[in-house]
């Protein structure tokens, strides 16, 4: 019993003798860690777009939204979680110009909860870090906007409206 105590110890005890060693009063001695560890950040799959850069789907995007951005439709997707208020607005506002008749012709939703439908590296094409966020993508296939955090009902109308604008802006520049 008393061997195993000793060899429990032992490691403590080296490391105390290390920090003993590095103390010696010199002050112009840096103290250098015994052990560092090397972290690896974890890779990210696809580039993230910035806003009015083109959206183009990873290897790992969920197809409806691979087939949606090979359409015409201005698309708005979003990422919530289930539970904080935030999360809550931003789902109820949403769910608001969902069920009005003007914004929706023309547009396809995809929300996304976190931890209850797979999004595959769609968040990092996206840029998106936390929820809730929301990103509308114009017809032209660009990131109109991208928001973490807050957004109403209004502001959502506007960005869809803006996207399809921006979309007809830019056929019409390309008849020319």
């Amino acid at each position: 019993m008393r061997r195993h105590a000793l060899v429990a110890l032992a490691p403590l005890a080296a490391a105390a003798a290390l920090v003993a060693a590095g103390c010696g009063g010199d002050e112009a001695a840096e103290l250098q860690p015994a052990i560092t560890a090397q972290v690896a950040a974890a890779p990210v799959a696809v580039a993230s777009v910035a806003p009015g850069g083109v959206v183009t789907p990873g290897p790992d995007t969920p197809a409806a939204v691979r087939r949606a951005l090979r359409g015409r439709d201005v698309l708005v997707v979003s990422f919530v979680m289930a539970g904080p208020a935030d999360d809550r607005a931003v789902a109820a506002a949403l769910k608001e110009v969902r069920a009005e008749a003007g914004p929706r012709d023309g547009v396809r939703f995809f929300s996304y909860t976190l931890g209850g439908t797979r999004f595959g590296d769609l968040a990092d094409v996206l840029g998106v870090t936390g929820t809730p966020s929301v990103a509308v993508i114009a017809r032209d296939r660009t990131l109109a906007n991208r928001w973490s955090g807050l957004v109403d009902a209004g502001i959502l109308r506007q960005s869809i409206a803006d996207a399809r604008a921006t979309a007809a802006a830019a056929r019409g520049a390309a008849a020319r």
